[in-house]
């Protein structure tokens, strides 16, 4: 079982920190699979992931290093550091599949059938948070209902300003009880907190932990309690229709990387920290997480979704669940 933040800061060591940023974008280049028989796909293909700082990858990097994708795969994971640049370069067709979230996934079918969601790749649960809300050193915010009238630095009309919304709902608080300062760069919005710069700021793990020891923030809020936060892979539309058994043959090998992780999680521990971009002060003590079983989006959680954002002006009307999700990829 993954650790959780709190047992974790238990754990830690607190020394000399700084923060990996975003590598350059590099290609993995796919050795042939000794391990997993699969067909072999007609041509060569290279196969662009939009990534972001975080460790949903981790699949990834196994099925690359145990050589589970087709031998004629090669992937190639495109890092960046805000979701905004993300969806730029997804729009402009520079990848070909994003690890997103599900207000991304719906913003982007806005004006047109352009991406569906083929696989959750991770969910808060009781034992594991993927999103927190954390207060400055010193801040007067004590618990959460304090954060009325602060401000709160957010990546706008993406998980993190829904997360931070479905909470405020918990306490009976709405979107404009609180001051959202957008900041769209994660390491920004990590520098922003950590200087005292903002009264709070929302931020995915590993960073909400490693804020905590480097800079003596307060955890005021996670989403294992709520349990709102996911993280998706999507694929461009038209990218699965012209390349069905491209995506068909990542997914193979990803549902394999899952498959060893979930089986032995301490053996991938070393690999997760030098290419999950662990921060250093965190190594042995953030341990890798548990994967959930192939799925998509429930319908429920799409719905809700959409009325979020047809109450925040993003979208007109909801978007019908069968145009934002792609089924055919999930195994049996």
């Amino acid at each position: 079982m993954a650790l959780t933040r709190r047992t974790l800061l238990r754990g830690a060591a607190v020394g000399a920190l700084a923060l990996p940023m975003l590598a350059a974008c590099g290609q993995v280049t796919v050795a042939p699979s000794d391990a997993e028989e699969q067909e072999p796909m007609a041509e060569p293909m290279t196969l662009r992931i939009g990534d972001l700082p975080l460790i949903d990858m981790l699949p990834v990097y196994v099925a690359e290093q145990e050589g589970l994708f087709p031998e004629n795969l090669q992937v190639e994971l495109v890092p960046f550091s805000s979701a905004l640049e993300r969806d730029t370069a997804y729009v402009a067709n520079q990848v070909d599949g994003v690890l997103n979230d599900f207000v991304s996934a719906t913003a982007l079918n806005r004006d047109r059938d352009f991406t569906r969601n083929v696989r959750v790749i991770l969910r808060s649960t009781p034992e594991l948070s993927l999103f927190a809300l954390i207060a400055k050193k010193d801040s007067d915010i004590e618990q959460f209902e304090d954060v009325q009238g602060k401000q709160i630095a957010i990546s706008p009309n993406t998980i993190i300003e829904y997360v931070l919304d479905r909470m405020l709902g918990t306490v009976g608080l709405g979107h404009d009880d609180v001051e959202k300062l957008a900041v769209p760069s994660i390491p920004l919005r990590l520098e922003m907190i950590n200087q005292g710069n903002v009264d709070a700021a929302v931020l995915p793990e590993p960073l909400v932990s490693f804020s905590i020891l480097q800079a003596e923030t307060r955890l005021i809020k996670d989403d294992a309690e709520t349990q709102f936060g996911a993280s998706l892979l999507s694929f461009r539309s038209e990218f699965i229709a012209d390349h069905e058994e491209t995506v068909r043959g990542f997914l193979a090998g990803f549902e394999a990387g899952v498959a060893r992780i979930n089986s032995d999680p301490g053996q991938y521990q070393q690999l997760m920290e030098a290419r999950g971009r662990i921060p250093p002060p965190l190594a042995g003590a953030f341990s890798v997480p548990t994967f959930p079983a192939a799925a998509v989006v429930p319908q429920e959680e799409f719905e809700a979704v959409g009325e979020w954002a047809v109450a925040r002006g993003l979208l007109q009307e909801p978007i019908a669940y069968e145009k934002l999700v792609d089924t055919r990829f999930l195994p049996g």
